[in-house]
Order: C-alpha cells, then sequence, then structure tokens
C-alpha cells in the first residue's frame, strides 16, 4: 500500500478544500513554522480512526473543525480523505484504490466511508490492519 493523496477540507488550518499528491519515492512536506505541516499528519491519523483527541493535538473532537478567523467562518464540515494505491492486491474487493474518509460536522454527526461506502469506525481499524496499516 502507498499514499497516493490525501484531501482536507475544514480540518483544523485547512479552511478551503485541498488536495496533495505523492508521487512514487521518497515524499517530504515542507514549510515554515505554523504552515500546517504537522495538521497534515495529524489528518493522515484522523482519517485513519484515531478516537482520542489527544492524537491530533485537540482537547475535544469537535475542535478539529476549521474555527474560523477574521475573515472567514468556522467551518461547519471537517473531511479528510486518504487515497492509498494497493501495489500489493492485498485491499478487500481487489480493487487498485483503497479510499478512506472520514466526515465529522459541527453538531456532531460522524462517517466513515470507505471507497465511499459508509462503514462502521471498527471497519475502518479492521481494513487498515489487513493491509498493514494498523496501530502495530
Amino acid at each position: 500500500m502507498r499514499l497516493t493523496r490525501i484531501r482536507i477540507k475544514g480540518f483544523k488550518s485547512f479552511a478551503d478544500e485541498t488536495e496533495l499528491h505523492f508521487d512514487k519515492g521518497v515524499g517530504v512536506i515542507v514549510g515554515p513554522n505554523g504552515s500546517g505541516k504537522s495538521n497534515i499528519a495529524e489528518a493522515l491519523r484522523w482519517a485513519m480512526a484515531s478516537s482520542a483527541p489527544s492524537e491530533v493535538r485537540v482537547t475535544t473532537g469537535l475542535d478539529v473543525l476549521f474555527s474560523g478567523s477574521e475573515s472567514r467562518a468556522a467551518a461547519g464540515l471537517a473531511e479528510v480523505e486518504i487515497v492509498l494505491e494497493d501495489e500489493g492486491g492485498v485491499a478487500p474487493g481487489g480493487r487498485p484504490e483503497l479510499s478512506v474518509l472520514r466526515r465529522l460536522s459541527r453538531d456532531g454527526e460522524s462517517a466513515y466511508l470507505l471507497n465511499r461506502v459508509p462503514v462502521r469506525r471498527l471497519d475502518v481499524h479492521e481494513v487498515l490492519a489487513d493491509v498493514g496499516l494498523g496501530r502495530d
């Protein structure tokens, strides 16, 4: 499995939809302090069904939503999607890519989707463990 892209919208410092593509080879994210580098790593962790707010440096789960600024309203929805290329054919369903999407609205409604199909949080953990991306 190889991370090919991540799409972030309304998550922490990412008010606008942002999509990052990762080509084969070594990939790094470089930027000055305060530019959101650690928020990208936390978006990955969050999409992969982390549960403790401390894992993404927030006090409560709703704190992942973009909180607004002087010129922008707060986000009503946070959404992170990671797309993994299944180079070894290990993902369920035999698809060439595995999409893991997590969504949270300001009213507390949340959803997990695998390849755009709604699933339980446990399903995300199991699929990621099956492809070698589990907690261990």
